[in-house]
C-alpha cells in the first residue's frame, strides 16, 4: 500500500508543468552516496506518474541524522516519465495478477522490503523467520 507524497505544478511565463512529489528518508551512512533517485524509488514513482498523468516526478532525499535534504537545485533528482521502465512494470504487474487469478503466488523477489510485505509468511523469503530482516 502506497500513496504520493505530493503533486506540484510550477509555472513560468511560457511552461506549466505537474511533478510528482517523493520524498524519502535515510541514515547518513546512505544519505551521503546518493547521486540519483534509487531504482526502486523511481519505479513506484512512475507507478504514480502512470496513475495521475504527470510527466515528472522529483525525488528529496532527507537524511534522517542531519535533517539535511537534496533541495530543489539538485535536478538530478528529477526524472522524466520513461516509457521502457512503465513497460517493464505493466510486466511484472500482469504476471502478479495472472498468478493471483490462478491462486499461485508468483516468483519471489526477495529484499529487504520482505519485512513490510503482507504475505511474508505465505511466501516465507528463504524460510527465515521475520525477525532476520528487522
Amino acid at each position: 500500500q502506497s500513496s504520493c507524497d505530493g503533486v506540484f505544478t510550477i509555472e513560468t511565463e511560457s511552461v506549466s508543468t505537474r511533478l510528482v512529489l517523493e520524498i524519502k528518508t535515510s541514515r547518513s551512512t546512505k544519505y551521503e552516496k546518493l547521486r540519483a533517485p534509487q531504482p526502486e524509488h523511481i519505479e513506484q514513482a512512475h507507478v504514480y506518474m502512470a496513475a495521475l498523468d504527470i510527466p515528472f516526478a522529483w525525488f528529496l532525499y532527507m537524511n534522517k541524522d542531519t535533517q539535511n535534504y537534496t533541495g530543489t537545485d539538485a535536478q538530478r533528482f528529477v526524472i522524466p516519465f520513461d516509457a521502457v521502465i512503465w513497460s517493464r512494470l505493466e510486466k511484472r504487474f500482469a504476471s502478479v495478477t495472472e498468478a493471483a487469478h490462478s491462486g499461485v503466488l508468483p516468483p519471489q523477489e526477495i529484499s529487504l522490503d520482505c519485512n513490510d510485505c503482507p504475505y511474508f509468511s505465505a511466501c516465507s523469503p528463504m524460510n527465515v523467520p521475520r525477525s532476520f530482516y528487522r
